[in-house]
């Protein structure tokens, strides 16, 4: 079976002379998993000998990675964690690819929208990356805040959002970018 992966930080430097990595989350106030068994850099899966929070990042120990030099060709890569490990115990608490790929209805507008992927600002504001087709069949990309009080009704059963939000609120967030999925 072909797990599903998500882009969640970078490898963003080595740590020490014993191979291990710093990795620098893209959403630092993500809480992440208290154990992980195997990260993705790029295409390469690794087996994680250690793991621990420092400072804004993580610390890695790879597997077979045992000096400073065999972990520097990792610097600035891509790295992915199985989807799988982001699931929440309580649906009032959940992480935001939960919601990835659910439909979304915005109150006051006709049409209909998916959840294509999260963007950060890197300080405290996640966005929704949200594709949605109006009933005059246009398609626009909308980078909007992602604020409990937006958020009508999740509905997790059938993968469906009802989003509430200020007048001409669209408009502000239009995006022009083009649709993408991590």
């Amino acid at each position: 079976m072909k797990k599903d992966f998500l882009k969640v930080a970078y490898v963003s430097r080595t740590h020490g002379l014993k191979g291990d990595v710093f990795l620098f989350p893209f959403n630092p106030q993500a809480k992440w998993p208290s154990q992980i068994e195997s990260i993705k850099i790029n295409e390469k899966l690794f087996q994680v000998e250690s793991y621990s929070p420092h400072k804004k990042g993580f610390i890695v120990k790879l597997k077979g990675y045992d000096s400073k030099s065999a972990s520097e060709n990792l610097k600035f890569q891509t790295v992915f964690l199985e989807k799988d490990l982001f699931k929440s115990k309580q649906k009032d608490c959940f992480y935001l690819a939960e919601i990835l790929g659910f439909t979304v209805e915005i109150e006051g507008e006709k049409g209909e929208g998916s959840v294509l992927y999260f963007e950060s600002d890197k300080k405290a504001q996640d966005f929704f990356v949200i594709e949605f087709l109006n009933s005059l069949n246009s398609k626009n990309i909308y980078s909007i805040p992602f604020v409990y009080e937006y958020i009508k009704k999740i509905d997790f059963e059938n993968k469906h959002i009802i989003l509430q939000l200020p007048d001409q609120f669209l408009e502000i967030f239009k995006t022009e970018i083009p649709s993408r999925k991590n």
